[in-house]
C-alpha cells in the first residue's frame, strides 16, 4: 500500500522516508529524536507530505553536536622565573568542528591563544602564590561548551639567609 492512500482531505499526513533509526514524527508534524553517538554530525532528513491531493517531500539535514569537554588536569605550579606553558586538551567527538577557547583572569601579562587553547606566563615576584583562572571552550556549532577552573601556584624555592658552620660535632 502506498504511504498516502486512503486519506481524509484537508489533513496533513506525514511520512518518514530517510531518517535516522530513532527519528519520528507524529500526526501534527511535530519531529523527536533522541540523538546517540552514532547520529554525530549531518543527518539526512527526508519526509513526504501529504494532503490528499498533493504530494511532497521535505529535506533537511540535522546536526548532531557533541559539546566539547576539558580534559586537561585543573592545577599546575611554576616556579618563579620559569614560563609556563600549557595546552587545554579538548575532548570533543564532532572532530571537524573548529574550537574557541576564552580566558577570564585577572593576571595581566599573559598570553593566550583563543584558537589553540594555549597559556603563556611569566610570573614575577609580584605573582608568587595561588591564581585561578577560568578557561571555556566551545565549537562551531555552540556556544555551549565546557569552562574549567585552572589553579596556578606560583612559587620560589627556598634560600638560605645564612651561611651554616662547615662543620658538625656528634
Amino acid at each position: 500500500e502506498a504511504p498516502f492512500q486512503n486519506q481524509k482531505p484537508n489533513i496533513l499526513y506525514y511520512n518518514i522516508l530517510n531518517a535516522p533509526e530513532n527519528f519520528s514524527i507524529n500526526d501534527t508534524g511535530l519531529v523527536y529524536f533522541i540523538p546517540n553517538e552514532n547520529n554525530l554530525g549531518e543527518n539526512f532528513i527526508n519526509i513526504g507530505i501529504s494532503d490528499s491531493i498533493v504530494n511532497t517531500n521535505h529535506n533537511f539535514n540535522l546536526v548532531v553536536n557533541d559539546v566539547p569537554s576539558i580534559t586537561s588536569v585543573d592545577s599546575v605550579s611554576i616556579e618563579l622565573g620559569d614560563t609556563l606553558k600549557h595546552i587545554f586538551n579538548v575532548e570533543d567527538l564532532n572532530s571537524d568542528g573548529a574550537l574557541s577557547y576564552n580566558i577570564k583572569t585577572s593576571i595581566e601579562e599573559i598570553l593566550f591563544n583563543t584558537k589553540r587553547g594555549q597559556l603563556t606566563w611569566v610570573p614575577k615576584k609580584e605573582d608568587l602564590g595561588l591564581h585561578t583562572l577560568e578557561i571555556s571552550v566551545s565549537d562551531q556549532f555552540s556556544q555551549n561548551g565546557d569552562m574549567q577552573r585552572l589553579k596556578i601556584f606560583v612559587y620560589e624555592k627556598p634560600k638560605l639567609i645564612n651561611i651554616p658552620i662547615p662543620e658538625a660535632y656528634v
